[in-house]
């Protein structure tokens, strides 16, 4: 996709990565660091004209001494240099940029790089159409109809002989092996693959995961490997991704980041101390900074390895039942933490951030109408992205709180982290947990969950265009 942008918005968009690089992206040298400053500097300003920087700073006389080496280099010269140095050390940079080139997250991307481009007063006729094309692929597949969904999804969806608006069950027509039957599971979307990792069967959990080839409609299991970094404690007791339950699960690029669960570990991890009975273990755990941690694990879907994520900062306590909610800003992603249950059975109203930037867990300060400690809830972003001053609100909906079913809605301003309560017009949807969601263009479907009354069958949407 990225050899299809023509330049100079090509450029921006590379520029646009180098600033911001998302998880998965390999850190470059500071030799290569140098080069892409020098090749900015000659594609934005032309032939340096700046004098010598005077005394011993070495950083700055490097960097004029790079730049003046490319002498009288053509600025598209110098732009399709820096395209090809990004390349030679992330060579799928746009697909991490966009998400495995989603259709919204493309659009975006080439807007904010056409932006740079206008407010440098380089745009062309041939930019101009390239743009406009992009938006015509993205409206095309997220803009039709009344309800802000299309009929146009991925042409292996597509080719399922299932009636308009109608549940059909194709479990027949699926090849492979399918899973084990289980819940309290995770899926992620990544390119042609649906990815179902670990949960509940049979009163055990599970750690293995599974994917789901959507052109293909076949099951195949994973076989995966744990790549340990030399870098970690020896002493931290991960060893394996260990099976779990209750856990959240966020797709980011090729990667799939999975936050908390339920696993044995936790146990393991808070035993009785030397000097200590378990009566007063319990009692005091709640308060205790050796409690046991909500964990991170990264799985790569191109080379199906676990990586456990060692951020930077304080995690919040272990937890299940959580929501984990990926949002997109000028500043970086984020993945914004909600809630959940911890293991001894205490609800939770916390929240925390997962700043994928800085690879660091963020505790922000809290404001608002904020939500009563809850599991079993759902979770949605809507807004935000790359550009100057986008608004992102996490939404939440429904799960257990004060021992009953909930059907309130929260929205989470993710810039100012101040919550507010919404009462949107319609029919409210029965109070309900342990439902599933999913957002297409401006619409959150949140289908079925568990009601005062047993299973709810219904599927219900929230227009939040």
């Amino acid at each position: 996709m990225a050899s299809r942008i023509p330049f100079p918005n090509r450029f921006y968009a590379a520029v646009g990565f180098a600033a911001n690089p998302p998880l998965g992206a390999h850190a470059v040298s500071d030799e290569t660091r140098l080069l892409l400053y020098a090749l900015y500097q000659q594609a934005t300003s032309g032939p340096c004209a700046a004098p010598k920087p005077w005394g011993w700073n070495a950083i700055e006389s490097a960097k004029w001494s790079s730049w003046t080496q490319l002498g009288s280099t053509p600025r598209v010269d110098a732009m399709r240099m820096y395209v090809t140095t990004m390349e030679e050390e992330n060579e799928d940079w746009f697909d991490l940029f966009t998400d495995n080139e989603d259709p919204l997250r493309v659009l975006e991307v080439m807007e904010q790089a056409a932006e740079a481009v206008a407010a440098a007063g380089e745009e062309t006729a041939q930019l101009a159409v390239a743009r406009e094309r992009e938006q015509q692929r993205a409206a095309v597949r997220f803009a039709g109809g009344d309800t802000g969904v299309t009929g146009v999804t991925h042409p292996g969806v597509d080719a399922i002989d299932a009636p308009h608006g109608r549940w059909r069950t194709i479990t027949g027509e699926i090849k492979g092996k399918p899973p084990r039957g289980r819940y309290s599971h995770v899926l992620a979307a990544v390119g042609d693959d649906v990815f179902v990792v670990g949960g509940n069967a049979g009163g055990r959990r599970l750690g293995d995961v599974c994917a789901l080839n959507v052109s293909s409609l076949s099951w195949r299991q994973v076989n995966c490997v744990v790549v340990n970094d030399e870098s970690a404690d020896d002493d931290d007791g991960v060893k394996a991704f260990p099976p779990r339950s209750g856990h959240a699960a966020v797709a980011w690029g090729r990667k799939i980041v999975v936050v908390g669960g339920y696993h044995a570990d936790d146990a393991n991890k808070t035993k009785t101390e030397k000097g200590h009975t378990a009566a007063a273990r319990e009692a005091t755990e709640a308060l205790s900074p050796t409690s046991p941690r909500c964990e991170v694990w990264v799985f790569n879907t191109e080379t199906s390895e676990w990586r456990h994520l060692a951020l930077g900062g304080v995690a919040p306590f272990a937890r299940g039942g959580h929501s984990a909610t990926l949002v997109r800003s000028e500043a970086g992603a984020r993945i914004v933490v909600f809630g959940g249950e911890d293991r001894r059975g205490r609800l939770l109203d916390d929240v925390s951030v997962i700043d994928l930037v800085t690879q660091t867990w963020v505790t922000p300060t809290i404001s608002g109408m904020v939500p009563t400690a809850r599991t079993g809830h759902v979770a949605a972003c809507f807004g935000g992205g790359a550009q100057k001053g986008a608004a992102a609100d996490v939404y939440v909906f429904g799960g257990v709180s004060n021992g009953e079913v909930s059907c309130e809605l929260f929205a989470l301003d993710t810039k100012a982290m101040t919550w507010r309560e919404l009462s949107p017009s319609g029919v409210a949807p029965v109070p309900r947990a342990g439902a599933a969601g999913a957002v297409i263009g401006d619409t959150w479907f949140v289908c079925a969950g568990g009601g005062a009354d047993g299973g709810v069958r219904d599927t219900v949407a929230l227009r939040l265009g």
